[in-house]
């Protein structure tokens, strides 16, 4: 089914864990409850009767700032807004977008606000689709529709509006004093503003907005979500868990990617549908939405493959799983290195910057990544639609493919 047609509850809201806690914010103890503030002044403790549980209440935060944040984007960072917008916020609140940091606080919020209103072709939240919250170190992770902003300065001119998926995750101050995002984490799908980068699978700038519909909602399992409270939850936090392990030099994927994923079902789903080691590159006829998708087999052997070139160290910084719809959500980075060759030569030298969201620079790099999960009723994943930054030898074949690709058109 759709995705937003009779999935509900906190976890999955009507269109409109295995946690690893982070050094960035301490946490503090859990307090009995809290005043509406939509519309009202900063959040304070009540002493009135309060039956929301803890996660509700971080969700409804999310929700709520998700909702101002669209707002802004589609009116600009008016007063109104960020007044609104400041009474959910720490003052020194972080942003991020795939992966790098933007700004602090409320300047920083303006300005990622001008740019996503002022930017023709660029994405714009639109609606919380799914979300789901920790308890253990007050984390959130929303699914995010999101839609072309009008025009085509910076984008393609059409009379069709793209429309796409994001994730975004927030990092929540929850204690006896307030209860405010202090650090928010970004990653869309690829937009008009990005429609070059797709330009490295052949033929596919010969019509980029029939590549930008293939690379956007299309791209998506959602007839695999159900509204469901029917599944192992423990066993699906474990299973996330050992996903990042899986491709941890030192720890065998086989036995640990049997024991998390779905063989006969399992797919992962490149979220943005130009990432080499999943797709494929230099395809004749262009990308469709099945050549970004690989089984079981595909990722066991990516990722003995990958171990083969680099040493690998992925941490799980945060994951929810929802309490009644099959799905998940992660926030892992690894970070990479090359083997050596004998004689001290690195396997691989690559230095060409590619432009945002794939910015990697040096031979060791972070890969940073956020992804959805979709459970069977053992708790086993089926599907992963994963937003990560490229790996460097992927980052050498996005260059080399698109330099191609600008010789060929010349």
């Amino acid at each position: 089914m759709p995705i937003g047609a009779g999935v509900r509850s906190c976890c999955c809201l009507p269109m409109g864990q295995m946690a690893v806690p982070k050094p960035v914010v301490p946490k503090k103890p859990r307090i009995a409850g809290w005043t509406s503030h939509r519309g009202a002044g900063p959040l304070r403790a009540s002493g009135e009767t309060e039956t929301l549980h803890r996660t509700e209440r971080l969700t409804n935060l999310a929700k709520e700032f998700v909702h101002h944040w669209a707002e802004g984007a589609k009116e600009g960072p008016t007063d109104a807004v960020m007044g609104r917008l400041g009474q959910l916020m720490d003052d020194g609140m972080l942003v991020h977008a795939a992966g790098s940091p933007l700004g602090k606080g409320t300047v920083g919020v303006r300005d990622r606000l001008v740019h996503t209103h002022d930017m023709g072709g660029a994405l714009q939240p639109k609606s919380v689709v799914l979300s789901a919250a920790t308890e253990d170190d007050d984390s959130v992770f929303c699914l995010i529709e999101c839609e072309e902003v009008p025009g085509a300065e910076g984008g393609i001119p059409s009379d069709e509006v793209h429309r796409a998926y994001g994730i975004v995750k927030f990092d929540v101050l929850f204690d006896d004093t307030a209860l405010r995002v202090t650090e928010m984490f970004e990653r869309y799908q690829l937009g008009p503003n990005d429609a070059p980068l797709l330009a490295v699978h052949a033929g596919a700038h010969k019509d980029m907005r029939a590549a930008l519909k293939e690379a956007g909602m299309s791209r998506f399992p959602s007839a695999n979500i159900v509204k469901s409270g029917d599944f192992d939850r423990e066993a699906a936090k474990l299973a996330i868990s050992a996903w990042c392990t899986a491709r941890t030099t030192g720890f065998d994927e086989t036995k640990l990617l049997a024991g998390c994923l779905d063989a006969d079902k399992y797919r992962l789903w490149d979220g943005y549908g130009i990432l080499p080691l999943v797709c494929g590159i230099d395809k004749a006829e262009g990308t469709t939405p099945a050549s970004c998708i690989q089984d079981y087999k595909g990722i066991v052997d990516m990722i003995f493959a990958a171990k083969a070139k680099y040493h690998i160290e992925c941490k799980l910084v945060d994951s929810a799983v929802c309490t009644d719809c099959n799905v998940g959500f992660s926030h892992w980075r690894s970070h990479i290195r090359p083997f050596e060759r004998p004689g001290g030569n690195f396997v691989m030298e690559v230095d060409v910057p590619l432009p945002p969201p794939f910015l990697i620079q040096g031979r060791e790099a972070t890969i940073d990544a956020m992804e959805i999960h979709i459970f069977n009723k053992s708790g086993k994943i089926t599907d992963t639609w994963m937003l990560r930054d490229p790996m460097p030898e992927e980052r050498q074949m996005m260059v080399e493919a698109k330099t191609k690709e600008e010789a060929a058109s010349a």
